[in-house]
This record gives C-alpha cells, sequence and structure tokens, in this order.
C-alpha cells in the first residue's frame, strides 16, 4: 500500500510541475516586461546600395547538361 501512495504521489508532484512550468514562466517574462525601463526604438536607416564595385566578378553563362 505503501508503494501505492508513494507512487501516486509522484505521478501527482510530476504532473502538477509540467503543469506550472509555462505559468511560471509566463508569470517571470510579464514581470520583467513591466519592470524595465521604456526606451524608445531607435531605427536605423540601411543603405540598400550594392557595396559590390562593378568590375568585380565575372558573369559566366552556363547551359544544362541532359543526360
Amino acid at each position: 500500500m505503501a508503494f501505492l501512495t508513494l507512487f501516486f504521489f509522484i505521478i501527482l508532484v510530476g504532473y502538477l510541475f509540467i503543469r506550472l512550468i509555462p505559468w511560471f514562466l509566463a508569470f517571470r517574462i510579464r514581470k520583467m516586461q513591466q519592470h524595465r525601463p521604456t526606451q524608445e526604438r531607435t531605427e536605423f536607416k540601411r543603405s540598400r546600395k550594392k557595396h559590390i564595385g562593378r568590375n568585380t566578378g565575372e558573369y559566366i553563362d552556363y547551359e544544362e547538361i541532359k543526360d
């Protein structure tokens, strides 16, 4: 009988542990987000220009070989 009680207790604790971990992590994340100072987002504009010169490299034309 003691074995079944111990087995039931282990299963119950494991089930509760698995169910409470996501809730606890979500709680901690929300708490961390509330306590962090509000910062303005600074967006950096990136240039879309090519950084490779026109004379760099060479175009190679290829043909597919059919077996």
